[in-house]
């Protein structure tokens, strides 16, 4: 590694944020008084120029800037299509009076690709100026290895300047360059800014450091440019692709559609793909085109992604509602489709029946539902097929809050359903039969008119849900995540799957197995629960779980036991018939179940033989009644489970406190930026710095649960936050991310072990010195020549005198 001049500081590890001025700041940086300039929506454009050419901005832009002696600069931030916040990037702009009203014009490079697809066209902008942008102290570049050569051969330091000068456009005071920058792909990027993420270079106070890319990272798709060899394909050559189908992880924003659809179409048919896609094809954005695999044809509504984007090329992504019609198949085959909204007839009736399911069979969630349902069919006009899934999104804390009561009140206003804006619950709906006019069935699309279509409830049916590899639910509605394990790391997690998956694949063959399943551990909050919910998510079955603590008010009565068993029937009856297969779970079974003990009141253990003898017919009953359905229960202490009941259990589980490996794997997904940055109310990103050891941490925690390390990163979140905000009031300056530190995390752990050994009732050792006690140098003198002279001057025993052996201390209580 070569340095030009003094390096001082090798941690390019360490990442840091850049500031830009914010609320009374900004009055003294635009020159304004009254209004504060909290940044505005601006028309895009990009243009083929080099990386740091500057900004050009239209005139009314130019004029928010008060005093513009000090150079003209803005943050710039592009819209994103994941939930997660833009990092904003800022950028030297010069005035273009050629531009139209609120619109500039941005090098393409800067965002990591070239402007020759279609791209966003508008972004958030916010004017700083030149002088209240801090000078960077260094910069790191990685370089391949010719490049490296060279410049390192240089006999000058001013003559790598120059290079990066007449190169790049890197004008010392005057070019914002940022970490992550790409100057060329594959060839020299910036690896670290320090001690910010972006500022000014000047060449004579900037460190200027070159690395050598050993490890050919540059070539590497996380550092090279991918659009940087882009070719025009071969335009409208097929009338039918292949392609590969992938599930939207996300709701795309309307922002982000082009062209701009009408407000009344159907947004659950939206699909997306890459501009190449739609070339080959040879149709527009926006076009109808029929996806199809075997007999199932669905028409639906493509549009082009625009850079910058992560997704794969040659895929189409769809959201829920067109997966659920293709959930066995990876590859779809999609063609091109001449009809419009005006060519689909509008049914004259349609019935539409409920899918079985948990949330389905709860009475208090059924006017929430049923409102939520008819506001998904007033917002739009929806295209449907004969046995269509339809998913419908709904709160389910609404229930308790009864804001819904009469679900025939025609005065009851949609607007309950969205004035909390959290749906947490999605359920599935069929469409059953439809009544058209002259139109035949076979794979006819029509559309679902409110003012004109009749449409009927009908009964309940069985479906299948989606697995997890096909559809991520819970990702795509922004519900809270279920994690994600890896079965090559959790071996109880790839044991339970297989049993499961066994389970229910003789069920289809026609043979019952009666699987029933008992998940125990040594210690509590080890992931028991959220296990059951990883494996019904990934195989596609439906969880019917009951916490058994929320039965135990009665326990000890001489009807609880026909009450706790009686209650468990009716959850379940009625459902099991309707979803299959399916996985019924009963969690902290110990609390009901318990081994009976010779010393207790006779009474008590009649009662408690009675419920373990019902709770092991009940088991039974329905792992044998009901074909399909497996039986899991968790218990803390495997031990205090009564033998009559483990007897009828055919797997047992041990869910063990997670190694180093599995520590690593949860600190990875509980650190991962779609996890910190999982609310949407959260106007600046989370992220963590580039020094933070995943290992490190893995091997700090040892004994820790999951819960545990979920506590130790909320801490470090709320530590870097407070930080943030104490920072932004102290300097005047807004962070463009909030960064997670690996102190915040070291203390965190530190925080959760003490908690720990508080917990198991571990002794504390006090800090004390020998300052803190007075008045006793003789009895010191002792102590230490006993310790510490055997240790200093060992000749002195060489001769064969002993050791003190020990020391008597004797005295009242309280003298030290």
């Amino acid at each position: 590694m070569l340095s030009s001049g003094k390096f001082k500081d090798n941690e390019y590890g360490k990442k840091r944020v850049q500031y830009w001025p914010m609320g009374k700041h900004q009055e003294r940086a635009y020159g304004t008084s009254t209004s504060v300039i909290k940044g505005m929506k601006a028309s895009l454009t990009f243009s083929f120029s080099d990386i740091y050419a500057p900004c050009t901005i239209s005139k009314d832009i130019y004029l928010e800037y008060g005093d513009k002696t000090a150079g003209l600069y803005g943050a710039v931030g592009l819209p994103t299509y994941g939930q997660a916040c833009s990092s904003k990037k800022i950028v030297r702009c010069v005035l273009d009076d050629s531009l139209p009203f609120c619109s500039i014009v941005l090098p393409a490079k800067l965002f990591g690709f070239v402007a020759t697809q279609p791209t966003v066209d508008f972004c958030y902008f916010e004017p700083i100026r030149g002088d209240m942008i801090p000078v960077l102290d260094s910069v790191t570049f990685m370089i391949n290895d010719l490049l490296y050569s060279k410049l390192t051969g240089l006999p000058q330091e001013i003559q790598q300047q120059q290079f990066l000068h007449y190169k790049y456009g890197i004008n010392s005071t005057e070019t914002v360059v940022h970490a992550r920058d790409i100057l060329t792909s594959g060839v020299c990027q910036i690896l670290n800014c320090s001690p910010f993420s972006q500022g000014l270079v000047d060449f004579t106070k900037t460190e200027l450091t070159l690395i050598k890319d050993v490890d050919r990272k540059l070539t590497t798709k996380k550092y090279a440019n991918e659009d940087s060899t882009y070719s025009l394909p071969n335009i409208g050559t097929n009338s039918a692709l292949s392609v590969r189908l992938e599930s939207l992880p996300y709701v795309i924003s309307k922002n982000l559609l082009k062209p701009q659809p009408h407000a009344s179409d159907d947004d659950s048919i939206y699909a997306f793909t890459d501009a190449e896609t739609l070339l080959r094809l040879d149709v527009t954005s926006g076009s109808f085109i029929r996806i199809s695999h075997a007999s199932c044809i669905r028409l639906i509504k493509l549009f082009v992604f625009l850079l910058p984007n992560s997704f794969e090329k040659s895929s189409i992504y769809v959201p829920p509602k067109v997966m659920a019609s293709f959930s066995d198949c990876d590859t779809v085959t999609i063609s091109k489709s001449n009809i419009g909204y005006s060519d689909i007839p509008i049914a004259n009736e349609v019935c539409i029946s409920r899918v079985g399911g948990w949330l389905q069979s709860q009475k208090s969630f059924q006017n929430i539902i049923l409102k939520a349902l008819k506001k998904f069919f007033s917002d739009s006009k929806r295209i449907l097929c004969q046995n269509d899934l339809i998913p419908i999104t709904f709160d389910s804390s609404m229930a308790d809050l009864n804001i819904i009561e009469n679900e025939d009140d025609d005065n009851n206003n949609d607007d309950d359903l969205t004035q909390f804006d959290k749906n947490d619950s999605v359920v599935w709906f069929v469409v059953t039969s439809v009544k058209l006019e002259n139109v035949s069935l076979d794979n006819a699309h029509f559309v679902i008119d409110p003012q004109r279509t009749k449409l009927i409830t009908t009964n309940i049916v069985n479906k299948k849900p989606l697995p997890l590899n096909k559809c991520d639910l819970q990702s795509y509605y922004g519900f809270a995540k279920t994690f994600h394990y890896d079965m090559h790391i959790f071996p109880y997690i790839r044991q339970l799957v297989n049993i499961l998956e066994t389970s229910f694949d003789c069920s289809q063959r026609g043979i019952s197995l009666n699987t029933s399943v008992l998940l125990h551990s040594t210690t509590n909050n080890v992931g028991k629960a959220t296990a059951v919910r990883f494996a019904s998510k990934h195989l596609g079955v439906h969880l019917l779980e009951i916490d058994c603590l929320s039965l135990t008010t009665n326990l000890g009565h001489l009807d609880s036991t026909s009450k706790i068993i009686g209650y468990i029937r009716a959850k379940w009856e009625n459902v099991l018939p309707y979803t299959s297969p399916a996985v019924i779970f009963l969690t902290h079974l110990d609390s009901i179940l318990l081994d009976v003990n010779s010393n207790q009141d006779p009474e008590a253990t009649k009662l408690q033989k009675s419920i373990n003898f019902e709770m092991s017919k009940l088991l039974d009953d329905f792992t044998s009644e009901f074909p399909g359905t497996t039986f899991i229960g968790s218990v803390n202490n495997i031990d205090n489970i009564p033998s009559s009941f483990r007897s009828h259990m055919r797997f047992e589980i041990l869910v063990t406190v997670p190694s180093e490996a599995q520590r690593l794997h949860i600190f990875k997904w509980y650190l991962s930026s779609s996890e910190l940055n999982n609310d949407v109310k959260q106007k600046t990103p989370l992220c963590c710095a580039d020094n933070i050891s995943f290992s490190s941490l893995s091997s700090h925690s040892a004994g820790l649960t999951p819960l545990d390390i979920k506590s130790i990163v909320e801490t470090a979140r709320m530590t870097a936050t407070t930080r943030f905000y104490q920072e932004t009031k102290k300097s005047g300056w807004h962070s463009q991310s909030i960064l997670i530190l690996k102190e915040d995390l070291s203390k965190a752990i530190s925080k959760a072990r003490d908690e720990f050994s508080v917990s198991i009732g571990a002794p504390q050792i006090p800090n004390v010195t020998w300052d803190d006690i007075g008045g006793i140098d003789i009895v010191k003198g002792e102590i230490m020549d006993t310790i510490d002279m055997p240790l200093r001057h060992p000749e002195l025993f060489s001769s064969g005198m002993k050791k003190r052996s020990g020391i008597l201390f004797y005295g009242p209580p309280g003298t030290g």
